[in-house]
């Protein structure tokens, strides 16, 4: 969907229309009204907040997937691109709202800019939707790449930067999808030098979400060469944008920026056994699902359920705490109310082997057998599942955790 221009007769927002209409299968609605102005002089992006929500409230009444809106300066157009829905994937590279291009007008072959801008911005909730977006985007790319490498030769430095970490999201959106990781570092390059080369002009919501990216993709890497040191600058990342896209402006955003967190701190904690670490996970798990409410968000709810029950386990083991590790039980089966066996089977089994992990750690150390019976019990109902659905390696992961079990069971019934 594009709405009217700020300063524009017209002619801008009809031309951004006309660009689209180029991409196959994109269906283009122009619309009368605009978003307001966006004050980039703000370090906390109030107004930018304010259009953001203006421009995803007007997408969704229309149906659209993303909302395309700005303002013509001189003779510079500024172009915003706002994905309707947020994506909550664990690999996100869509834009996000601080974001934007600078393009001279008239726009001429800069058009192919605004064309890969707007499919790398359409929100996409299922898979299949995904990869369609993949598809375009990846016949947008080389074109895409040339005007960027036009601007950066001919144009200001910071609408040079500008494109590049759009760019950037693209690469880093074909990487994360395709699993490859040289894009993904070659997406790292790029935001490197963007902000580099754009720092003295880079609005505080631009650095913000590259910041949110490069947390992304450290954060990817982080797990995959369980590298401490990455995973904690992911987390640092997560953090700092936090303060840009903070719960009152971006609750959505800010969620996301929480979760994304979380992640990296659980694994942070799992490898390093730092309870601090743990805490903080626990907290950012805490903070998101605030957002992401059991009532409006129940998937996202019940994942952020699972993780912080995930980390507490993780604590009250590490500490010995069966305080924690009880806890931790309760949340499990809160988000097992959201993923029943019937809705859900895969992760509702999960969550029956994690509530049987935490009964087993407590039952060693207790003794307790009504404990230890919980634990087996849940063993036995992910087990039943993970036969079902042929999930060998979990079968064999749980057959050795329930013999574990029902061996404590009878030593501990036999000094009764």
């Amino acid at each position: 969907m594009v709405t009217d221009f700020d300063n524009d007769s017209g002619a801008v927002a009809d031309s951004v229309a006309e660009a689209l209409k180029s991409v196959r299968g994109l269906s283009v609605r122009r619309v009368g009204g605009g978003c307001g102005v966006v004050d980039d002089a703000e370090v906390l992006p109030t107004t930018l907040a304010e259009a953001t929500r203006l421009a995803r409230r007007g997408g969704l009444s229309r149906s659209a997937h993303a909302v395309i809106f700005g303002q013509v300066q001189g003779t510079t157009v500024r172009l915003r691109f706002v994905p309707t829905v947020l994506e909550a994937d664990s690999g996100f590279s869509t834009l996000f709202p601080g974001d934007f291009l600078d393009l001279p007008w008239p726009f001429g072959e800069r058009a192919d800019l605004i064309a890969a801008c707007a499919v790398a911005a359409l929100s996409c909730t299922v898979e299949g939707a995904r990869k369609h977006r993949l598809d375009r985007l990846r016949g947008l790319m080389s074109a895409a790449d040339r005007q960027c490498q036009a601007l950066a030769g001919g144009g200001p430095a910071h609408a040079a930067a500008s494109a590049s970490l759009c760019y950037a999201a693209m690469v880093a959106e074909i990487g994360f999808r395709q699993d490859e990781p040289e894009l993904l570092r070659q997406a790292l390059e790029i935001i490197r030098a963007a902000l580099a080369k754009g720092k003295d002009h880079l609005t505080s919501a631009q650095v913000a979400a590259a910041r949110i990216r490069f947390g992304d993709i450290q954060l990817k890497f982080g797990a995959d060469d369980r590298s401490n040191d990455l995973l904690e600058e992911a987390a640092h990342h997560f953090r700092l944008a936090a303060d840009v896209f903070t719960l009152e402006t971006f609750p959505e955003e800010y969620a996301l920026l929480r979760a994304q967190a979380a992640r990296a701190l659980h694994r942070l904690g799992a490898s390093s056994g730092k309870t601090t670490v743990m805490k903080e996970a626990v907290q950012s798990y805490f903070d998101a699902s605030k957002v992401w409410t059991k009532a409006l968000y129940p998937d996202r709810w019940a994942e952020m359920q699972q993780g912080m029950g995930a980390v507490m386990s993780h604590l009250g083991e590490f500490s010995g705490n069966p305080e924690i590790l009880g806890r931790a039980c309760k949340i499990f089966e809160g988000a097992a109310e959201i993923w029943s066996k019937e809705k859900a089977p895969r992760r509702w089994a999960g969550l029956m082997n994690n509530i049987g992990a935490c009964r087993f750690a407590q039952g060693k150390r207790s003794g307790d057998l009504p404990v230890l019976r919980e634990a087996s019990d849940s063993f036995a109902r992910a087990l039943e599942v993970y036969t079902a659905l042929g999930m060998n390696r979990n079968v064999f992961v749980t057959q050795k955790n329930l013999a574990r079990v029902d061996r404590l069971i009878s030593v501990q019934e036999g000094r009764e």
